[in-house]
C-alpha cells in the first residue's frame, strides 16, 4: 500500500489519514507526515489520533516515537502547506484539544505546539481521488462519480 500512497497527492493523504486504522501499522502515516507537501491539518489530525497528551505524560507505547516526531515537525513549522481545515465533530474537537493541552502543559519540546491548530479553518475542504476502508484503497465516491462513472 505504501507504494500506492507515494503516488498520491496531499488531498488523498488527508483522506487516508482520516480513515486509517492504526492496527494496520504506521509506515504509510509515517511516510505521509514526513513529506513537506503534507498539509498541516493532516499532520495535526494524525498527531491528535496518536494521543499526544498520553504520550507526553505517561510511559511510552508502541507509537510514541512516531507521535513525538510528528509533534516535533509541527512545533518547528515543518509543514508550510496549510490549505485544509479539520472538519471535526464537537466531541472529537474537544478530545483533540484536551490532548494538545495536556501535552503543552509539560512545558517540554516537542509539545510546545502552536495554538489554534485544531481551529484553523483552512481555505478549502479536501477533495481526494482515493479513500480507504477495511485496509483497502479505492476510488473516493465523489471523485468516482464526477470523473469515472459511466454517464
Amino acid at each position: 500500500m505504501l507504494d500506492l500512497v507515494r503516488k498520491m497527492q496531499p488531498d488523498d493523504w488527508h483522506e487516508i489519514a482520516l480513515r486509517w486504522t492504526w492496527d494496520h501499522g504506521l509506515a504509510e502515516l509515517n511516510w505521509i507526515t514526513s513529506q513537506r507537501d503534507c498539509d498541516r491539518a493532516t499532520a495535526v489530525f494524525v498527531l491528535c489520533k496518536g494521543e499526544p497528551g498520553e504520550i507526553a505524560t505517561r510511559a511510552s507505547n508502541g507509537h510514541a516515537g512516531f507521535v513525538r516526531a510528528v509533534a516535533a515537525r509541527l512545533e518547528n513549522g515543518f509543514y508550510p502547506r496549510a490549505e485544509l481545515g479539520l472538519d471535526l465533530c464537537r466531541r472529537d474537537r474537544d478530545a483533540f484539544q484536551r490532548q494538545l493541552d495536556i501535552a503543552r502543559a509539560t512545558g517540554e519540546s516537542p509539545w510546545q505546539l502552536p495554538e489554534g491548530l485544531i481551529d484553523d479553518p483552512g481555505v478549502r475542504r479536501h477533495a481526494p481521488r482515493y479513500s480507504i476502508s477495511d485496509g483497502q484503497l479505492h476510488w473516493c465516491y465523489e471523485h468516482w462519480l464526477a470523473h469515472r462513472a459511466d454517464r
